[in-house]
């Protein structure tokens, strides 16, 4: 990280990493960041302009996690999560990391952080998932995975005080 210019606006010097100025909602981006993202310099780099990257269905759980936890409780920022790029709206994955920073009365002023692409990562973990719950043969869901959802269907019951039922029907030589 370094400073440029007069008004002492920080940038960064490392591949994948942004700085937030807190009070401003303001952030600066690494051109990796920025690739990663599908934005260019004219992109607005404002809170909502963060948002717009985050995909629909995780802004409201990302919106609670950083005003309860990060900004709520001091605590770095840690959290996988979706982006649609700007450019292309691709769904990618990513790993953000940030660490807070405080002024001397103790005010939160500035998050610096890393995104890391995990779309990967994610894929492989869903194909492992698939290949753990479901036949190889059908693809349909698996043994496993019925006492998988039989145990959270009971908990579930139990918790809210409800009855299950379950229907059971086995196919003789089903795989010939």
């Amino acid at each position: 990280i370094r400073d440029i210019g007069v008004t002492g606006v920080q940038t960064c010097a490392l591949p994948i990493c942004y700085v937030l100025d807190v009070s401003s909602g303001h952030w600066e981006s690494s051109e990796e960041l920025d690739r990663l993202f599908g934005i260019d310099a004219k992109y607005e780099r404002s809170i909502q302009g963060w948002e717009a990257l985050i995909h629909p269905e995780d802004r409201a759980m990302m919106d609670d996690y950083f005003k309860s936890q990060v900004v709520g409780q001091s605590q770095n920022f840690n959290k996988e999560y979706r982006i649609q790029r700007h450019d292309d709206q691709t769904l990618c994955w990513v790993q953000g990391l940030g660490r807070l920073e405080f002024d001397s009365q103790g005010q939160l002023v500035r998050m610096r952080g890393t995104i890391q692409d995990i779309t990967e990562h994610k894929l492989a973990e869903q194909q492992i998932q698939a290949l753990a719950f479901s036949d190889p043969l059908t693809g349909l869901p698996n043994r496993r995975l019925l006492m998988d959802r039989l145990e959270q269907a009971l908990a579930a019951a139990s918790r809210h005080g409800h009855q299950n039922a379950l229907l059971f029907i086995d196919l003789d030589d089903f795989k010939t």
